[in-house]
């Protein structure tokens, strides 16, 4: 490969983007979406693209672009919703959209694989400098037309001050165009990365920069930042991100802040010591293949196993949509080369140097011919340092003073070399001073029996970059691959960047409201209850087994409408639950949906989309499921097709199945706070365990709870805007006092049904009733005798 991934398709990317923008931007009077106008740019794609490569760009199946009958009949598909997502704001006097870049950015990005991010960045970027000509300067050298990290820094400082708030500005000042090289790059790589939107005066001035020619160096727009963004990220990680090589592994852009940044000589040594079976080896093979698509090769050299067995490994660390990317190679062997080393280890990796120096010189140093140089021009790796010089022939200390020339040649010549060594070893005291980035792997609770081993990955040191510091999970399968399970605080404060997103009282849902009587079918909009605006955070509570699954999915697929237009809005729900498994809520969702049917009209389930992630019990780790929930939320933005809602079932049951969550009592705060930054409902669900007991000849309900989850109550009923209670109607207080012998309360299916709390509202005095049978609500005043309806 001697050009950036996707070189071929860049360009053409762009342009096709910009057409597709403007073509959502034609309709703004009619607010029409004409998808299959927008996929029409892109026919280019799929006439270049065979079947089953790059299956990520198409979508096969319902959504896919080669699709003639596309679902709905709508042409909705994944580059159509990207599109139509990237218009920020229209009006008649001000466009705002999103780089065409950023969307590029992450159509690349295969939803179904987030560490394909990688490849997209590097492609997105490298063509970022190059119709800039403009390139980061990875040595010491001054070189005409590029910039090095105080340019960068310095660029961050005067961006910083228009981005502050300020008593005059708010902290929205527009950043101009300029025609700095340096500028340019930095203030349109803020917008790659979603930080800065392109702001127009007019539709007029769109148009005449979509016809320019050089769109990204037009003077046509102005960068305006992102209207959610909260502060810059830190600049040290902008840095990582620019100059740094992005590992292509799931949770390493976490873990390493954007991207491994070399040293000003350009070479970088990572040390991974572990004990045996602690996952040393697959750890380096995986980076090996993971980096292969970037052109960059590796030599690998072992003394403890064979290279048939390296080879064989290497094929089952590759997960199945990273492998049918155009830009994998089809031989990996053309890119990682395994030799065993045995008699004499210093002498023949002495003499593997030469080698890998004669390779280099035949090949291009730059990726393109403008001259973007490569992050990293080869990767070596040295498995099992305390076998390779427990074989030596020479002095200790005569071996390890030739290895450390070693390791000196090999930086001069740009290399990423990663050593990997058991727990101890001869040269540990001085290998601590010569690596710049320090691992350590182990396997916790190993000898435990019932706990699922644990890989963690300690990252102690990390010299020349900004680096998440600490323990993190190391996750090794066939199916996925190998990922890391970072830190939560890590993915917070990555996240922090972005504004805490308050409820949207601009569009609410009617759900609470819709309510039957006595003797009739239709439905009313009871004074009893409240609306729900969107982005709410509601915990739904009470004793007992009360439909609270059913209550809280109706309350999620339920429409929302915006007041203003009065718009439905299209409701999209991942279901996260400790209690059910997936086939339970795919006959609760067509129950619900049947329901929702008889009591809007015109409702149609096309419109929604639910996904369910059902957890098992056990000794499940909290930033496990942190990082498991995060990813399907990226997912869906990946796709064009982000959640409206999060419904979070049955979080008592943490307390009984889930004893690594229970043990982290600042999960639920961190997750709830998280789940604010992005534009989403949120619903819990909590069961309060109750038994019945007679007295005075009368049943009623008490609760058995063993209060450990009070606190956890009260966190969360503290941060949420709505909080409800669904209680049984037999031996509830508010039906003992109503004495309304002619109705039947007893029911088993009967709920009372409270808001107790409510943001922007009258909290109502009365209550409703819910029929769990039936999925219905009811005016209190006009219980039936026989409340359950047909659905």
């Amino acid at each position: 490969m001697n050009k950036y991934p996707y070189a071929d398709k860049l360009s053409r990317l762009v342009t096709s983007v910009i057409s597709a923008q403007q073509i959502c931007l034609a309709n703004l009077e009619s607010n029409e979406v004409r998808n299959n106008s927008i996929n029409k740019c892109f026919e280019w794609l799929i006439k270049e693209t065979p079947l089953g490569i790059d299956r990520h760009l198409m979508m096969d199946g319902k959504n896919s672009l080669r699709a003639k009958n596309r679902r709905n009949n709508d042409g909705v598909t994944r580059i159509s919703e990207l599109i139509v997502s990237s218009i920020q704001k229209q009006s008649n006097d001000e466009i705002v959209v999103s780089s065409p870049l950023k969307v590029v950015l992450d159509y690349l990005t295969d939803p179904s694989a987030l560490s394909t991010h990688a490849y997209a960045l590097v492609a997105c970027r490298s063509y970022l400098f190059e119709i800039m000509r403009c390139v980061p300067n990875l040595t010491t050298e001054k070189k005409d037309s590029a910039f090095d990290v105080k340019d960068i820094r310095d660029q961050w400082s005067s961006v910083f001050t228009s981005v502050k708030s300020r008593p005059d500005s708010k902290g929205q000042d527009k950043v101009e165009v300029t025609k700095t090289p340096t500028t340019q790059v930095f203030r349109h790589f803020l917008a790659l990365r979603g930080y800065f939107n392109f702001r127009f005066r007019s539709i007029y001035a769109f148009n005449e920069y979509q016809i320019s020619g050089e769109s990204l160096k037009s003077d046509f727009f102005e960068f305006s930042r992102h209207e959610n963004l909260a502060a810059l990220p830190d600049v040290g990680e902008l840095v990582n991100e620019i100059f740094g090589l992005p590992l292509p592994l799931e949770g390493a852009d976490t873990i390493f802040r954007g991207g491994l940044k070399f040293s000003s000589s350009q070479g970088l040594i990572v040390c991974v010591q572990g004990g045996a079976g602690s996952g040393k080896t697959t750890l380096a093979l995986a980076a090996a293949a993971a980096l292969s698509p970037l052109g960059i090769k590796t030599f690998y050299f072992t003394a403890e196993e064979r290279e048939q067995d390296l080879v064989g490994r290497l094929q089952q660390l590759v997960p199945e949509e990273v492998r049918k990317l155009s830009l994998f190679p089809k031989l990996l062997d053309q890119y990682i080369f395994p030799a065993r080393v045995s008699e004499n280890p210093l002498d023949e990796l002495d003499a593997h140097l030469v080698v890998i120096k004669q390779k280099l010189s035949e090949e291009q140093q730059s990726i393109t011919t403008f001259g973007i140089p490569k992050p990293c021009r080869v990767v070596v790796v040295l498995d099992g340092l305390r076998d390779l010089f427990s074989r030596s022939r020479v002095d200790a200390k005569v071996a390890l003073e030739r290895f450390y020339k070693l390791i000196g040649e090999l930086r001069n010549i740009q290399a990423l070399i990663i050593l990997t060594t058991g727990a101890d070893w001869i040269g540990d005291s001085e290998l601590n001073y010569v690596v710049d980035v320090a691992i350590k792997i182990d396997l916790a609770s190993a000898d435990e029996y019932g706990v699922k081993p644990e890989r963690r990955f300690l990252l102690s040191k990390a010299r020349h970059q900004l680096c998440a510091i600490g323990t993190h999970s190391l996750h090794m399968d066939s199916a996925s691959g190998v990922r890391f399970s970072p830190q939560i605080s890590y993915r917070i404060e990555q996240r922090s960047v972005w504004k805490a997103t308050p409820c949207d009282q601009s569009a609410h849902k009617q759900a609470l409201r819709m309510a039957h009587r006595q003797n009739s079918k239709r439905v009313f909009s009871s004074s009893d209850s409240v609306d729900i605006y969107k982005n709410s955070h509601i915990i739904i509570s009470g004793l007992g087994s009360g439909g609270k699954a059913g209550f809280a999915l109706k309350l999620a697929l339920a429409p929302t409408f915006s007041k203003s237009e009065n718009v439905e809005i299209r409701e999209r729900v991942l279901i996260i639950s400790f209690l059910y498994q997936e086939d339970y809520y795919i006959k609760l969702r067509q129950d619900v949906e049947n329901r929702l049917a008889t009591e809007y009209d015109g409702y149609s389930s096309n419109i929604s989309r639910v996904e369910v992630l059902s957890l098992y019990p056990g000794d499940l780790k909290p930033h496990d499921l942190f990082n498991r929930i995060d990813r399907k939320i990226r997912s869906a933005e990946l796709r064009g097709d982000p959640y409206s809602c999060v419904l979070i079932d049955g979080i008592h049951n943490v307390f009984l199945q889930f004893p690594a969550i229970e043990k982290y009592p600042l999960f639920w705060s961190q997750l709830y706070n998280y789940l604010r930054t992005f534009e989403l409902s949120v619903i819990l669900t909590h069961t309060t365990l109750a038994l019945p007991f007679a007295l005075d000849g009368h049943e009623r309900l008490t609760n058995v709870d063993d209060l450990r989850s009070v606190p956890l109550r009260q966190s969360l009923v503290a941060r949420s805007d709505f909080h409800i209670e669904i209680d049984p109607a037999f031996g509830h207080p508010i039906i003992r006092h109503l004495n309304r012998e002619n109705i039947f309360w007893e029911e088993a299916h009967l709920h009372v049904v409270k808001v107790v709390s409510a943001i922007g509202q009258r909290v109502p005095p009365g209550f409703l009733m819910w029929d769990r049978q039936s999925l219905t609500l009811h005016e209190s005043r006009y219980i039936p005798r026989q409340l359950s309806l047909p659905l």
